[in-house]
């Protein structure tokens, strides 16, 4: 069963791997419209950066404003998830890119099933992820073992 559920779900990330677009347009009013598709995994990873960038800050004695950001929480979270997307381009190392990322997506899977490719891993998200892609992003992760 295990084995069948990873081959499912493989198939499926090897589909939403070819599905994968994305579009920009000049609206010719200083603005650009996008519209992307991308993998689920990816899109639980852009959505973790875009929290950890929209989350509250708590201020710290001495820190501007700039660093704290805005004091009340933001009611518009289309426009706060547009602009933490904004800085998060700004803030690309474009002088050194790489496969790398800083973002923290947990992913639980067993190292014999790293291993071996027989099962599904989870992410903390609640999207599973094909032992095959769990392996890929691995690859350029920190690995934190549990005791």
């Amino acid at each position: 069963m295990d084995a069948h559920d990873n081959d499912l779900l493989a198939a499926e990330e090897e589909r939403a791997r070819t599905r994968t677009r994305l579009t920009l347009h000049e609206n010719a009013d200083g603005t650009l419209t996008g519209h992307f598709t991308i993998p689920t995994a990816q899109g639980h990873l852009l959505r973790k950066v875009l929290q950890a960038i929209t989350a509250p800050r708590r201020g710290r004695l001495g820190a501007s404003a700039a660093q704290t950001g805005d004091r009340e929480a933001p009611t518009d979270w289309d426009r706060a998830r547009g602009e933490a997307f904004c800085e998060l381009l700004e803030h690309l190392p474009v002088d050194h890119l790489h496969p790398r990322t800083a973002a923290t997506l947990i992913v639980t899977v067993e190292h014999d099933t790293l291993r071996k490719a027989l099962k599904v891993a989870h992410l903390d998200t609640g999207a599973d992820l094909s032992a095959g892609e769990a392996r890929r992003l691995a690859c350029g992760a920190t690995f934190h073992r549990r005791t």
